[in-house]
């Protein structure tokens, strides 16, 4: 069965492959400008991390070690270290995370904390080493931990994955926008520009021409 195009189906296409690539840069364009404005306004948060190590060699405990840093007896531990230094009283005392990292069949791991303020991440994750060693003996046998370094220089952490997410949304939104504007241009507000177009859009043959003069 064959099809025949009507005329705003003809009119939408012939403005689709004629305007799509403009349409693909300013949206790739927008989006690339969402992801770099999200990455300066967003408040920017800092890591620092501390090295330690398993002196019998029995990596098989730091998988332990990583989930005592989610208990309550550990987070508990932190927020007494906290009320009792100078930080007990900042705004962003409470916005921090420390987790842990190590690689595999190694008895090195390191702790990091993250929070707003450089200095702050690295009193977080030195107390953290602290109360890591000070506690997991209660809970654990065979733990025999050592500082390699302590935690120094926080580092900016910034979080691709999210400007990426803001980046794509506003290159699909802008996509999507101009689309619509291109076909209502077309459809509703196009223009017959030359013989050319009723015969490529409207499949009409030109029959004639009129002039109009004015008086």
């Amino acid at each position: 069965m064959n099809y025949n195009l009507t005329w705003k189906e003809r009119i939408i296409l012939q403005s689709l492959k004629k305007k799509w690539i403009v349409v693909l840069l300013i949206s790739v364009f927008v989006g690339g400008i969402c992801a770099f404005g999200y990455g300066k306004l967003k408040s920017s948060n800092y890591q620092a991390s501390g090295e330690l190590v398993q002196n019998d060699n029995n990596y098989n405990l730091l998988n332990s070690y990583q989930q005592f840093l989610t208990t309550g007896k550990f987070k508990a531990s932190m927020n007494d270290s906290i009320k009792n230094s100078k930080w007990k009283k900042s705004s962003f005392s409470s916005e921090y995370t420390i987790s842990m990292s190590y690689g595999t069949n190694s008895t090195f791991f390191s702790v990091n904390a993250t929070s707003p303020n450089a200095e702050y991440s690295e009193f977080l994750a030195n107390t953290a080493m602290t109360n890591l060693m000070s506690n997991i003996g209660s809970y654990l046998t065979g733990t025999n931990i050592s500082v390699v370094s302590p935690a120094k220089t926080a580092t900016t952490v910034t979080s691709k994955s999210r400007s990426m997410i803001i980046g794509g949304l506003g290159a699909l939104v802008t996509f999507i926008i101009l689309i619509a504007i291109t076909l209502y241009r077309s459809v509703m507000a196009g223009k017959v520009k030359s013989t050319k177009y009723l015969t490529e859009v409207l499949g009409l043959n030109e029959l004639g021409n009129l002039t109009l003069k004015s008086r």
